[in-house]
């Protein structure tokens, strides 16, 4: 790109080569690094996988904070075996990919998430997790995705989070002052020198070069193209490599195609879109309805089908005093559940019965609630906690 011009140069903006008075902004895809980011942090050399970051408040604060990669393989090992975890998605195959598995974006986000956050932060201090502040570097990368891949104008009114919100000029937007104090960050920690620790020479120079090259394409096209608002997650090669790398399946894994097989590609898409496909499980495949048997359920006593009258379950004072360190996230779960109950309800007086008002003051188990919610979460009463308490329990005692 940097040829564009004479003398070559890297820029965010070039002349249009057959439209001088246009301007062509070059930005690199933030897909790829994101994966980049997570890519360099697991080929660091030093002990423990190790990031060396300035503070984002305090630039020039010293000494520079530490991210650990492998705490975060110490968080899965110690909920690798747990029903229920607070690191939610956080898998193996994410933390150890393969070279394959690295050009895999939908890996990254189980790294890169709100869920790995609390879990760190609530289980760090307790199990005496090396350096479980790297919470702080999963949030700003966390936060920095977030503004880039906004898709749709109402994507932040859904989710009630300011940070994917489209961007906007206006003075109140928290996007545009988010993404300037993370390229002074870049520039600081560049200025670090560190040989150990830091992102790749290229991978740096791309994170600052989009974010940049986002908010000067967003200033653009509001100011000049009279736009309402800018959404930064068009701007990604996603959807033009997804469509490509479609023709090609179709056209016998072929790399390079033909105008022909273009054509014949998309007479098959055009026509995939009217014939109804049927339902495919990822896991268990086609379902084979025959494996279930609606003979127990037209005997005259349910509890006596062949599925549950050989059930005999016996809970102990130890099985609800081993269920405490996963109460935040039962009571997360039952909030879940008391939410799919009162779409179902038409009266106050039952809901007042399974949720509380936020406003009481509530135990420590509402912590995980807490710490998530930003509005529409619901704190379940007692009751529901102690239901979804029970059903655990019971699980646990079925599943080795």
């Amino acid at each position: 790109m940097s040829n564009i011009i004479d003398p070559p140069k890297l820029s965010i903006v070039y002349p249009h080569p057959s439209d001088s008075s246009n301007p062509l902004f070059f930005v690199i895809d933030s897909v790829h690094i994101f994966k980049c980011i997570r890519n360099n942090w697991i080929n660091q050399k030093n002990a423990g996988q190790c990031f060396y970051f300035p503070d984002f408040k305090d630039h020039n604060k010293f000494p520079l904070l530490e991210t650990n990669f492998s705490t975060l393989k110490q968080l899965y090992d110690i909920e690798s075996i747990n029903l229920v975890k607070f690191a939610y998605g956080l898998t193996l195959k994410a933390l150890c990919p393969t070279n394959l598995d690295k050009q895999n974006v939908k890996l990254v986000p189980k790294i890169f998430n709100i869920f790995v956050i609390q879990g760190l932060q609530l289980l760090g201090e307790q199990y005496k997790l090396i350096n479980y502040e790297t919470s702080i570097f999963i949030s700003l990368i966390c936060t920095w995705w977030k503004i880039v891949n906004v898709k749709t104008p109402l994507k932040g009114q859904h989710l009630l989070d300011p940070y994917q919100q489209p961007i906007t000029l206006s003075p109140d937007n928290q996007t545009c002052e988010f993404l300037h104090k993370i390229l002074s960050w870049l520039d600081s920690w560049k200025g670090k020198n560190c040989t150990t620790g830091t992102l790749t020479k290229e991978t740096h120079l791309a994170f600052i070069h989009t974010t940049y090259a986002l908010l000067e394409m967003s200033k653009y096209c509001i100011n000049e193209l009279k736009f309402q608002y800018f959404l930064p997650g068009k701007i990604q090669t996603d959807a033009l490599e997804s469509r490509f790398g479609k023709y090609r399946t179709l056209s016998a894994s072929q790399y390079l195609i033909s105008i022909r097989q273009l054509y014949e590609v998309e007479a098959k898409l055009r026509m995939q879109n009217f014939v109804p496909l049927t339902l495919v499980s990822n896991t268990y495949g086609l379902p084979n309805l025959k494996d279930i048997h609606l003979e127990d359920s037209c005997n005259e006593n349910p509890l006596e089908s062949s599925v549950l009258h050989n059930f005999n379950i016996t809970l102990s004072e130890k099985d609800f005093c081993d269920a405490q360190p996963y109460l935040p996230v039962l009571t997360y779960l039952a909030g879940v559940c008391a939410r799919a109950a009162l779409k179902n309800l038409k009266f106050d007086f039952c809901s007042k019965s399974l949720v509380l008002n936020k406003s009481f003051e509530l135990n420590s188990n509402y912590d995980l609630i807490r710490n998530l919610d930003r509005g529409s979460l619901l704190c379940p009463s007692p009751d529901v906690v102690t239901a979804v308490l029970y059903i655990f329990l019971m699980i646990m005692k079925y599943v080795p």
